[in-house]
């Protein structure tokens, strides 16, 4: 979940999340909110407390199938960072709550039913679909969303798998990366550097709207005796047709 806000001095906000140091997936890196589709996201008892649907994925003929995603996204996001996006203005005690039993093993249906409240999938905008490249030993199939972070919810981790959490703008984000001071996974990094120049979150939701989601799947290999990761548009990955803006690879 790209979690956006506009900042005071102008431009846009991201929520960015440490991950444990002790975690084998991408531990010791900032990330943005998220994690795995459970059983319970695709219930159609949760399903039925959907108001309004998200923006459809080309490649579902299911569309229960991409809600249940989405449905992930936004329980993971209230797991890790305490936000849950998609329902009616919340009391700060009401969010504590529903957070707690999410993280002691409640489904999100039977959060939303103790709130009275139904979900707005319409809240999240489909931004990419990334593949973990094929020689990698665990892969993933991820789809990340742009979303507007809430009106009076406030941020905080979650303290287990997320140690700390920052907001930083674009510009800075992939400045302090390079500089060597933000670890970022490659997914992060590139999201980044694909959103840089836009000036406001209304901007970010209007660009990941006006174009079907990429899928990206990058492919690790050795180029002039250096390991390096290419993504699609790069000369040595199999997919010609350029997803993302920024550089086409990166060192491992």
């Amino acid at each position: 979940m790209v979690l956006a806000r506009d900042a005071a001095e102008g431009g846009v906000e991201v929520l960015l999340m440490l991950r444990s140091p002790e975690l084998r997936f991408m531990g010791g890196m900032y990330v943005f909110p998220g994690g795995a589709v459970h059983d319970e996201d695709a219930r159609p008892e949760l399903h039925a407390r959907v108001s309004r649907d998200l923006l459809a994925w080309q490649s579902d003929e299911d569309p229960a199938f991409g809600r249940a995603y989405a449905l992930a996204a936004i329980r993971e996001t209230c797991e890790e960072a305490g936000v849950l996006l998609g329902v009616p203005p919340i009391a700060t005690e009401q969010l504590e709550q529903a957070r707690r039993e999410l993280l002691a093993g409640a489904g999100l249906c039977g959060v939303l039913e103790q709130l009275g409240a139904t979900i707005d999938l319409g809240v999240l905008t489909p931004l990419a679909r990334w593949i973990t490249p094929a020689r990698q030993v665990i892969r993933f199939d991820t789809r990340f969303y742009v979303a507007r972070a809430p009106n009076g919810q406030t941020a905080s981790p979650e303290d287990r798998e997320i140690v700390a959490l920052t907001w930083r703008s674009l510009e800075r984000a992939v400045e302090e990366h390079q500089a060597g001071s933000l670890p970022l996974s490659p997914p992060t990094f590139c999201t980044l550097q694909d959103m840089l120049g836009i000036g406001s979150t209304d901007e970010l939701v209007a660009y990941a709207a006006s174009r079907p989601p990429p899928c990206i799947e990058p492919v690790s290999q050795q180029v002039d005796g250096r390991n390096v990761i290419l993504f699609p548009g790069d000369p040595e990955h199999p997919v010609r047709e350029r997803a993302l803006r920024g550089p086409t690879r990166r060192l491992l």
